[in-house]
């Protein structure tokens, strides 16, 4: 059972409860919409403030349970987000406001996540992308359930 959608969905309007932003990914700014918050690897923003977020499909594993029904399974899937925020500015001062919004973004959707029982691993943070100053870090989330 792949709950996919839900997943996505349920962080879509979270972060865009949280941090609405109201304009298109080609004007900068900070928060989510429906453009930066995606199901598929992109382009990111050429602009020098935005926040993105990609969720992608999970790798799922199942294994039968012996509880006498054929049907029922121990399921797990894990979802990897890539996180990924720019801060306008130069030097030093930048870098800095970027790796704190990079910080506040993923704290947000950790807590998020936890909340519901995930269980949240991820990547150290990569604080110059691409050689862009684009900060990203992956999160990956993982939940485990039964299903009959």
């Amino acid at each position: 059972m792949n709950k996919f959608e839900d997943v996505f969905e349920f962080l879509k309007k979270e972060l865009i409860e949280w941090k609405p932003k109201d304009t298109t990914p080609d004007k900068s700014g900070i928060g989510f919409n429906d453009y930066n918050v995606k199901e598929i690897l992109g382009t990111l923003p050429t602009t020098s403030v935005f926040d993105y977020v990609y969720v992608s499909p999970p790798v799922m594993a199942s294994s039968g349970l012996t509880t006498g029904s054929r049907n029922v399974q121990r399921s797990t899937q894990t979802f990897t987000i890539d996180i990924y925020c720019k801060r306008g500015g130069t030097g030093n001062k930048m870098k800095e406001e970027t790796f704190k919004a990079l910080r506040e973004n993923t704290d947000f959707i950790s807590n998020l996540f936890a909340s519901q029982g995930f269980i949240i691993g991820g990547s150290p943070a990569d604080l110059n992308f691409q050689g862009s100053n684009t900060a990203r870090q992956i999160l990956n989330i993982t939940r485990t359930f039964i299903e009959y």
